[in-house]
């Protein structure tokens, strides 16, 4: 404990100032009265101190996601203000998060006998009862939670009409219209947590680390089943459900788990789906565990689920040499703005400007490579940072219309090939000045010197090779969150997105892009053979090599067989990218839109859930 926060300390220290140790001035009154004010004033001084700790403490947990922790702060607090009607609920909370529900439940009745009529306690519950399938319980709850609500009742009502419309759904399809309890229940969870992509805080906390694409697979799937009218649940904490036929009703219980296979969480009680992807020819082998352990063994972990759910073809094919139970091609959904199949891109600098004003506060600075002083190349591009319309707008050739192509992908994903399309991409500009390439980098260590530091080590750093010098003022970087309405304008302004990544297990970036018609310059391999084609993308060429020595390092997998677009390769597809005339670029983009329309809806999860609830 630190000292200001010791009680003992402080009341010694009290002590000593206010002559406690000195018999002189223990006669004296208004000393002794003036010392029982300075020790009443700093027992407040430490209670604030201490709660201030404790609710730093508690988000920190929270925020990782450790709800015994959270749990623990949480029983104490009801031990301390036992007549707090917010300490039991946050109670509550956290026994729900657990797993607790009967408890959960007691503790919101608790909070509700404190404070009678509160919408929130109701709101609170219903949630709980929702969770455990008691649809018409949860209905109630919700009912009785907007008409004692103050303030905005909007969360609420969105609640209730959610329920309305699943009650109308499940009627539809003629599933126990007469009857409370639910005959299916679906379940979803995720490696990683939930996080709303409008919150750009939320996100920077997020995007970059280990895993992280899970989520974004997880929101496309709780998408489809809202489109699908398919109620389900997101649990945090799966390890916590000893059985979740204790919790739930339902006749029959899916869970749809987003795990990579070494950190798998089953459900006990449900039918178990996992969704993982898969990029290379086969699964990693117990050998090639450099720090073995029980979970480690890919195919041993995925034995366990009861199906196995492969965004890709190639993937699909990979897996099912090495396990024996259902694999099932299933790609995440994409979310499709339908308004954008016939709305045109922005071509001239003042239109793209125009475009891209939700990005006015995104800075992005110039390529900047140079090993030996990569920190005084980095501040120095770090001193030209700019808004993509400032970058625009400083544009040396006014004659010619700016050319924006973009790319996405984490700084330490060796598989996305970036040192070959900075090359390629410096070389082309050189002979087209128009055209400008817009890196957003994802970066989980964000190393004090900037996205140029972070591309350096984690994609042209390599053990087999030196890395030669490269700067441009065509090429841009950023590391900042972008939201998805910024996202999507980046998309928007740009009129290719560029992919010569050596394996993919589904590309969820070139697929967004594709949705905003942007046009994929893009090698046609692994994931990408399911959607790349020629008529809706310029097709980069790759040849095939054996795993290079820093593949191998950071994927901990020998003698695997690679896809390589070159520096040539990257440079060819841009050059035949740019003398695309408009009419032909105009059929290419809205084939992309097309092309995710058909391929990446709701359908096969629609077909595939129908025949297991059949």
């Amino acid at each position: 404990m630190s000292p200001c926060l010791d009680g003992g300390w402080c009341m010694g220290w009290l002590n000593w100032w206010c002559g406690l140790e000195t018999p002189g001035y223990i006669s004296d009154n208004r000393v002794i009265s003036g010392r029982r004010y300075a020790m009443k004033l700093v027992q407040k001084v430490i209670s604030r101190l201490n709660v201030t700790n404790t609710r730093a403490r508690i988000c920190k947990a929270i925020d990782a996601g450790d709800w015994p922790l959270v749990l623990r702060f949480r029983r104490r607090q009801t031990e301390y203000f036992p007549r707090s009607a917010s300490a039991w609920l946050q109670y509550g909370h956290a026994l729900k998060e657990c797993g607790f529900y009967d408890l959960a439940d007691d503790a919101y009745l608790k909070a509700r006998d404190l404070e009678p009529g509160s919408g929130e306690i109701s709101l609170q519950r219903g949630h709980l009862q929702k969770l455990r399938g008691n649809i018409g319980a949860a209905f109630a709850l919700y009912s009785a939670a907007l008409e004692g609500w103050q303030g905005d009742a909007a969360p609420v009502q969105v609640e209730i009409d959610h329920l309305r419309g699943l009650a109308a759904a499940l009627v539809s399809r003629g599933v126990f219209p007469d009857r409370d309890e639910l005959d299916c229940a679906v379940y979803i969870s995720s490696v990683c947590k939930v996080f709303e992509e409008s919150d750009r805080t939320d996100m920077s906390h997020r995007i970059g680390r280990s895993d992280y694409s899970y989520a974004f697979a997880l929101k496309g799937f709780a998408r489809a089943l809202d489109d699908l009218g398919i109620d389900y649940q997101i649990l945090n904490e799966v390890a916590g459900i000893a059985n979740i036929r204790n919790i739930s009703t339902a006749k029959k219980i899916i869970h749809i788990g987003f795990y990579p296979p070494e950190k798998i969480n089953l459900l006990k009680g449900a039918y178990n789906i996992i969704c993982f992807a898969w990029e290379f020819e086969r699964l990693r082998l117990p050998e090639e565990n450099l720090s073995y352990n029980a979970f480690s063994d890919q195919a041993s972990m995925l034995a366990l689920a009861d199906e196995l759910w492969v965004p890709s073809q190639y993937g699909v094919e990979s897996v099912k040499q090495s396990v024996r139970n259902i694999v099932t091609y299933m790609p995440s959904p994409a979310v499709i703005d339908r308004n954008v199949g016939w709305r045109p891109k922005p071509q001239t600098r003042r239109a793209i400007s125009t475009a891209a004003a939700s990005l006015r506060n995104v800075s992005w600075v110039p390529l900047s490579i140079m090993p030996r002083i990569q920190d005084i190349m980095s501040h120095d591009a770090q001193r030209h940072a700019a808004s993509l319309q400032k970058i625009l707008f400083n544009h040396a050739d006014s004659s010619a219309n700016p050319i924006i192509y973009v790319a996405l992908f984490n700084a330490y994903d060796y598989r996305k090939n970036i040192d070959s399309l900075i090359r390629g991409f410096d070389a082309f500009s050189r002979e087209y000045p128009n055209a400008y390439l817009f890196l957003k980098v994802a970066d989980e260590q964000k190393l004090d010197n900037g996205p140029n530091a972070s591309v350096l080590h984690g994609q042209m750093s390599s053990p087999d090779s030196l890395v030669p010098s490269v700067s441009s003022r065509n090429i841009w970087l950023t590391r900042e969150t972008l939201t998805r309405e910024q996202l999507n304008t980046l998309f928007d302004v740009s009129r290719f997105y560029v992919c010569p990544a050596i394996a993919e297990g589904q590309n969820l970036p070139l697929i967004e892009a594709m949705a905003r018609r942007s046009v994929p310059v893009s090698v046609r391999h692994t994931a990408m053979n399911d959607y790349i084609q020629e008529d809706n993308a310029v097709i980069m060429t790759h040849r095939t090599i054996p795993a290079p020595i820093g593949f191998a390092e950071r994927y901990q997998m020998f003698g695997v067989t690679l896809y390589k677009a070159g520096i040539e390769d990257v440079y060819d597809a841009l050059v035949r990218s740019v003398a695309i005339p408009e009419d032909g670029y105009e059929k290419m983009a809205t084939a992309a839109f097309d092309t995710v329309q058909t391929a990446f809806g709701t359908h096969r999860l629609s077909e595939r859930l129908d025949q297991l609830l059949s």
